[in-house]
């Protein structure tokens, strides 16, 4: 089925109703009908409004093939293949979709290591991470076209779905070849990043609580950098290509942080007149002008506004 005419289902409204005709279709071998199949999904998991139950349905459907597409080289390679071309741009919902596959890997979720299969299963996750690395590098180009307007969040979605391994306690390492590609891209626009860098360290308080105002950075910087002086060496550049005062809140958290233990460590509160008005709960006595972050720039798109310069009590 073309991508124009499965557009069409959802414009019209009705892709709840030939998602429910697509749920009576059951496919166990990898067949020309079963990728007929999932080329429908993979433009439904992108273009669909019901992002999670899509996700879930073609990750579902990959599943009852798993054995017959991970059994033999040629078939894995005519997955990847597969994937790359019925894939649609931006490839933020099915990178996803690979991602949960490659950590299902490592979790023994498909089989175990003693399995005599394994290795087959471990060169197959290797085929999806590519996958992904190759749509993170398609977004990228995108990306630095010349005015372009795509969404720099898709390009981190996609890049948060080129997971490598699981380290302990589950911290994911992202591949090097996927970091990169994003540092690369940021030495030439890291704009977009540095606004996104900062975001709450908790989701649930509110601004009565003292837990609302700490703030992390990006979570996977180092990797994209290697080290706090390579990251250094970046921002310094990036002085040269976006707001000044910006790359300074950014370098004042990362010499903060750098002198503490480890990435558990790494959120600061971040300093908002509310903190004066001796109504924080979890606050007893005032803080230190050296244990808090003042932001001098107003671009950080996901701090809370209460901790922004431009904010008035």
């Amino acid at each position: 089925m073309e991508i124009d005419k499965i557009k069409e289902i959802i414009d019209k409204g009705e892709e709840a109703k030939f998602v429910n005709k697509l749920r009576s279709y059951s496919f166990n071998e990898y067949t020309l009908q079963s990728k007929n199949f999932l080329a429908i999904l993979l433009t439904l998991v992108e273009c669909g409004t019901d992002k999670i139950l899509l996700q879930q349905f073609l990750y579902q459907s990959i599943l009852k093939l798993l054995p017959n597409i991970y059994s033999s080289e040629e078939s894995k390679k005519d997955f990847s293949k597969f994937l790359i071309t019925n894939s649609v741009f931006p490839y933020v919902n099915v990178s996803s979709v690979l991602r949960d596959f490659i950590i299902g890997v490592y979790d023994e979720k498909f089989l175990s290591k003693t399995d005599k299969d394994y290795n087959k299963l471990v060169e197959f996750k290797n085929e999806l991470l590519n996958v992904n690395n190759h749509f993170l590098s398609l977004n990228i180009v995108e990306y630095l076209k010349e005015n372009s307007s795509h969404s720099f969040n898709d390009i981190m979605s996609v890049f948060y779905s080129c997971v490598e391994t699981l380290r302990a306690e589950r911290r994911i390492k992202i591949d090097d070849k996927a970091n990169k590609l994003l540092r690369d891209c940021l030495m030439q626009k890291p704009a977009d990043y540095l606004q996104l860098f900062f975001r709450p360290y908790y989701f649930g308080p509110n601004k009565k609580h003292i837990e609302y105002y700490l703030h992390i950075g990006e979570p996977f910087f180092l990797q994209i950098f290697n080290n706090y002086e390579t990251f250094l060496i970046f921002l310094e550049h990036s002085k040269k290509l976006t707001e000044l005062p910006l790359v300074e809140d950014i370098i004042a958290y990362i010499n903060k942080v750098r002198l503490l233990d480890g990435e558990k460590d790494r959120y600061q509160i971040f300093y908002s007149d509310l903190l004066k008005s001796g109504e924080i709960f979890g606050l007893y006595s005032p803080i230190a002008e050296d244990k808090y972050i003042k932001l001098k720039s107003d671009k950080h798109s996901n701090v809370h506004p209460e901790c922004l310069p431009s904010f008035k009590m």
